[in-house]
């Protein structure tokens, strides 16, 4: 089971005081407002508290404790950023985080086998007992979901 989860990706800074902007990866970009610490990675991976957190457009716009100027957070363009699974908003009845699903076999409810779930760098990716690669897709998340709530 994955101890932190990706929450989003530093794709820029944002004025001249050290603020980031990160496109998130997460289905509530609001829940960065809940966050009072989060995870950097880049070559190393180091905590930050978070300061302060905004919504603009399709980003989250964060600043972290010890980032504040433009320079600094200049470094951390690319980064991923990821919280502690504690840290995650709860499951609704029928949700599973899909970094749970990988490595589950892809079977449909009358028994055909597909594959298996598995991520190959940021795409969450089926692969198909053929060999054949097939990308992320309503189907995935379908086939995969019914398995998941079957084998109880």
């Amino acid at each position: 089971m994955v101890e932190m989860f990706i929450v989003g990706k530093i794709v820029n800074t944002h004025g001249i005081k050290g603020e980031l902007r990160v496109l998130p990866t997460t289905d509530d970009s609001s829940r960065f407002k809940q966050l009072k610490t989060v995870y950097v990675e880049n070559k190393e991976i180091s905590e930050y508290e978070i300061e302060a957190v905004r919504l603009h457009k399709t980003f989250v716009l964060i600043k972290l404790k010890g980032i504040d100027d433009m320079d600094s957070a200049q470094m951390l363009k690319g980064s991923i950023l990821k919280i502690d699974r504690k840290d995650s908003l709860p499951l609704k009845e029928d949700e599973y985080y899909i970094s749970d699903l990988y490595g589950l076999r892809v079977v449909t409810e009358d028994g055909k086998v597909y594959g298996w779930a598995m991520c190959l760098g940021s795409a969450s990716v089926l692969l198909a007992s053929s060999g054949v690669w097939v990308y992320t897709s309503m189907f995935f998340y379908v086939c995969v979901c019914q398995v998941i709530v079957h084998q109880n």
